[in-house]
């Protein structure tokens, strides 16, 4: 295979996931503990809840043999990273985060780099075959189990085929309980500042999706997104920031699930804040450090490698409800017993923890 055949692949299917990469500094207060099951969706709450899905594969090792002026490591490196499609089975993934659905059953779900790939290269000569559709995956976990659940909005964030034997797409999706749930308008938009076409046939673009819903009669804009990753885009992250924000409206309480990319006091941090939003964990869990993500691909590992906080919840308008106890975030899916069967052993359901929201309500007149 030739070398441009080889990086147009290993761009196409993994230049879209590559592991984020912003660290900041922490607390060294312990790590959060595990949330009640009882902390499910009620009456008197509103209960959200944010994953980084993770597409199953590490690009940092690919990219680097592409980069590099050996042809010979070309190969070997865009392998290997199948291989870690194979080993972090996207079916076993989908299930471990159903079953977190399926125990706290969240209002609504933000789920970020939900992925299509496919690739068959065996036009040029190369026995190699793959097809993941990951939000397939979790619709049919979700029916499996009769769960009330269904996509209340989705934004395609990237594209890339190079060629016809080899396509990437990528995803943020909200899913919403139709039991409790009733959504009003759909929102699915795409940031007017991207990267945009980076090589022929791979566009990288992101933008947000969400729902205008009511939950027990009360009005709420919740929306997830995943702004652009890299130390060097800073600048336009904090400006897609800026063009999310703007987008909501102010007239009824508002959530913001996500990777987001950035730490905190990061200028994408400080749009958001400064657009009068809460980030939900500091709020709730000070001095806690919260950490969400890791720089490893390897999610067999007996601990989760948790080194740095990029994933959110968000609020704002939710003042005029405050109590005693207004609600509580936690960690979930990044503990070893939350792992599940993989091919060859135990695997963690993705790259990212995630994060349950619980935001208590007054009670209302007839309560």
């Amino acid at each position: 295979m030739s070398k441009r055949i080889a990086l147009a692949v290993g761009v196409a299917l993994l230049a879209a996931c590559a592991q984020d990469t912003p660290t900041g500094p922490g607390s060294s207060a312990a790590p959060a503990s595990r949330p009640e099951a009882s902390q499910a969706a009620g009456a008197d709450r509103v209960v959200v809840l944010n994953q980084n899905v993770y597409p199953g594969a590490n690009v940092d090792a690919v990219i680097t043999a592409l980069a590099n002026n050996d042809p010979s490591d070309d190969l070997p490196a865009l392998f290997a990273a199948i291989e870690e499609l194979r080993v972090n089975d996207a079916q076993a993934r989908a299930a471990g985060i159903v079953d977190q659905i399926a125990r706290y059953r969240p209002d609504v779900v933000g789920l970020n780099e939900i992925t299509e790939i496919d690739v068959d290269l065996h036009p040029i000569g190369v026995d190699v075959e793959v097809h993941q559709r990951f939000l397939d995956l979790i619709q049919a976990e979700i029916a499996g189990r009769g769960l009330p659940y269904a996509v209340g909005a989705s934004v395609k964030d990237i594209e890339a085929q190079p060629y016809p034997f080899v396509s990437y797409v990528d995803y943020d999706v909200v899913l919403v309980n139709t039991e409790r749930v009733n959504v009003t308008a759909s929102i699915s938009h795409t940031f007017s500042l991207n990267l945009g076409e980076v090589a022929p046939g791979i566009v990288l673009k992101r933008g947000w999706a969400g729902v205008e819903a009511e939950i027990d009669g009360r009005p709420y804009t919740i929306v997830t997104s995943h702004p652009e990753p890299g130390d060097a885009w800073a600048d336009l992250r904090a400006a897609q920031a800026t063009e999310l924000v703007g987008s909501i409206s102010a007239d009824r309480p508002a959530i913001l699930l996500g990777d987001y990319n950035d730490v905190p006091g990061s200028p994408l941090y400080q749009v958001i804040t400064g657009d009068g939003f809460t980030d939900l964990w500091s709020a709730l869990r000070p001095g806690v450090r919260g950490y969400t993500a890791t720089n490893s691909s390897d999610l067999s590992s007996q601990h989760l490698p948790l080194v740095k906080r990029i994933d959110y919840v968000w609020t704002r308008g939710f003042d005029h409800l405050q109590r005693a106890a207004p609600g509580s975030v936690d960690l979930i899916d990044d503990l070893p017993a939350d792992r599940v069967q993989g091919p060859d052993g135990p695997i963690y359901v993705s790259d990212h923890a995630g994060m349950l929201a619980r935001i208590l309500l007054p009670a209302t007149p007839e309560q």
